[in-house]
């Protein structure tokens, strides 16, 4: 998994089913952008329910929905990309506390596959 470079995605075709693989902060990026595209996409809607007011009512409260509804939108932070998550490690104290009889925790001997 160290090849994937930043930017890049892998695939991993199974059997059953063809999974992508791509490094968290490149998951965090594409998932603060789809949240913005979200976030974008319901204020548009409302600003074009305002615009339908307007043109079947165009009194100056009317106007000022639409204004308002355009000015919000512009106005609106972006949302922050989320760093991702600390890298998970199991303490020796954790290890000792919850390793039972005849149990080894220690995974680095685990045969791996090539």
């Amino acid at each position: 998994m160290e090849g994937i470079q930043p930017g890049t995605v892998a695939t991993l075709s199974g059997k059953s089913a063809t999974f992508r693989i791509m490094r968290d902060d490149d998951f965090q990026k594409l998932l603060g952008l789809a949240s913005e595209v979200h976030r974008i996409k319901n204020g548009i809607i409302f600003v074009v329910q305002a615009a339908k007011i307007v043109a079947k009512h165009k009194d100056r409260e009317s106007i000022e929905l639409l204004i308002r509804s355009v000015s919000m939108l512009g106005e609106s932070p972006l949302l922050p990309e989320r760093d991702g998550h600390d890298q998970f490690e199991i303490t020796a104290k954790e290890i000792a506390d919850n390793t039972e009889d005849g149990f080894d925790l220690n995974t680095a001997n685990i045969p791996r596959p090539l």
